[in-house]
């Protein structure tokens, strides 16, 4: 889970702005945060809701978690440019570097890492467990210095297996990050006792992190829908009554060879599990059938006079509909007892009216608990979604740009006054809360 995400330099953010997921002591909806191990006491918000005007800044906390997911992922290959994006209203940004901080927990167990990079390199790099009171460093990299501290306590048991370690683990090249290179480094040679394994909790952690670009998924290809989304299709009041499946030939798809080669190789790499996508063909479910990929098309039924149903094209469906079957499947996903992830989604409101974000939100918040390990993290322009009686106050946070050009958070528990009872609303359209901008009508009559 996302405890913590601090950014620093990087597009709107200069000053470090933060989006932070531990709940405070307020009781309101307690009970469906979920609950670290009891070392901890602390109790994690499954949802943070951000607000702002147009241009705040919202979706650069959306486009970091993306930069860090692609970094420890996808790390750029020795000729690549490094992704620097540093903020754009200052000279000296350029040669300062981007910062990601993020606490985040793997395995009940909650870990620090810090990424910061320039146009050239990694510049500064450190992970750090933390068991209650105890702090670990697993390691840190200021330039091309490293140190390794749990490595380094196993020493004098294991001196030859920590040289080797140290020199394999020093190797990794300047523009990747070590908890990427740690990751796709064959460890398991090393004991046991070596601890090597929290090398990888931080690309454990970016793996759990599904980002919706706004646009609701311009993408290809998708999450399988979970069994019984097509009794959730048919509730979202679309005219929708059913879902139509037909098998159908490969080549009805309309793939190339590159295209191809990479949904197999994705499909038998986690065989057990079905692929949608979506292309210009229409909407399909793939699975590995014994030596075979399997193909379905997928058809949304429609209801017409006499009670026929009707199917339409995939791309015959409104943006809507396509929005809204895509997220049935994956807030279903993340409702399922057990389901580690964040979703995050840019615009949620994009495309759909109010009363399905609040049933999709509504939702999942009602499969939350304290065993619950699923989060849900969203930017909306949508002030009915700034519900007292769906948010907890330190769920609700405010984008907004100073004087500067900076971006700038807040979250309403940090403001005295706003209970259950006030309209959050009405205060926030007031400016209270900020992140409002204030506009006066346009002159169009000074338009020739």
């Amino acid at each position: 889970m996302l405890l913590d995400l601090t950014i620093v330099n990087y597009r709107s953010v200069y000053e470090p702005a933060s989006i932070n997921m531990v709940a405070t002591r307020e009781q309101v909806h307690r009970e469906r945060c979920p609950e670290l191990s009891r070392r901890y006491k602390k109790r994690i918000n499954p949802v943070a809701a951000l607000f702002g005007a147009n241009a705040a800044g919202k979706s650069t906390f959306v486009r970091a978690l993306t930069a860090l997911q692609r970094m420890l992922e996808n790390p750029p290959r020795p000729t690549d440019p490094m992704p620097f994006d540093p903020f754009a209203l200052r000279p000296e940004a350029a040669f300062e570097p981007t910062s990601f901080e993020v606490l985040f927990s793997v395995g009940d167990i909650v870990y620090e890492y810090v990424l910061a990079y320039d146009a050239k390199s990694v510049v500064e790099e450190r992970l750090t467990k933390y068991l209650s009171k105890d702090e670990i460093d697993v390691f840190e990299r200021v330039g091309d210095s490293f140190s390794f501290p749990l490595l380094e306590e196993k020493s004098e048991r294991f001196p030859t297996e920590v040289a080797q370690a140290r020199v394999l683990l020093e190797s990794v090249p300047p523009k990747v990050p070590l908890a990427s290179f740690a990751s796709e480094t064959n460890l398991s040679r090393f004991p046991d006792p070596l601890k090597l394994d929290a090398f990888g909790v931080v690309r454990a952690f970016v793996e759990t992190i599904l980002v919706i670009p706004a646009g609701l998924m311009d993408i290809g290809h998708l999450q399988s829908q979970p069994d019984g989304w097509e009794d959730l299709i048919s509730q979202i009041d679309a005219g929708i009554t059913g879902v139509e499946t037909e098998l159908v030939e490969l080549s009805a798809l309309g793939l190339g060879a590159e295209q191809a080669l990479e949904i197999e190789q994705e499909l038998r790499s986690n065989p057990d599990y079905p692929m949608d996508v979506e292309l210009s063909s229409g909407r399909f479910t793939l699975r590995i059938d014994g030596d075979e990929i399997e193909a379905q098309r997928i058809t949304l039924l429609h209801s017409a006079e006499e009670g026929e149903n009707h199917g339409l094209r995939w791309w015959d469906e409104s943006e809507g509909t396509r929005s809204a079957t895509r997220l049935l499947g994956l807030f279903s996903r993340l409702a399922t007892p057990g389901f580690e992830a964040v979703l995050v989604v840019d615009e949620f409101d994009r495309s759909f009216h109010t009363e399905l974000s609040r049933a999709l939100i509504g939702g999942f918040l009602a499969n939350s608990s304290a065993d619950s390990r699923a989060q849900l993290i969203f930017t909306t322009h949508d002030l009915l979604l700034m519900d007292p009686e769906t948010l907890r106050r330190d769920e609700i946070w405010v984008v907004e740009k100073d004087r500067s050009g900076q971006t700038q958070t807040s979250v309403l528990s940090d403001f005295e006054g706003p209970r259950k009872t006030t309209d959050l609303r009405k205060s926030y359209l007031r400016g209270r809360f900020g992140g409002v901008p204030s506009i006066k009508p346009l002159k169009f009559s000074n338009v020739e």
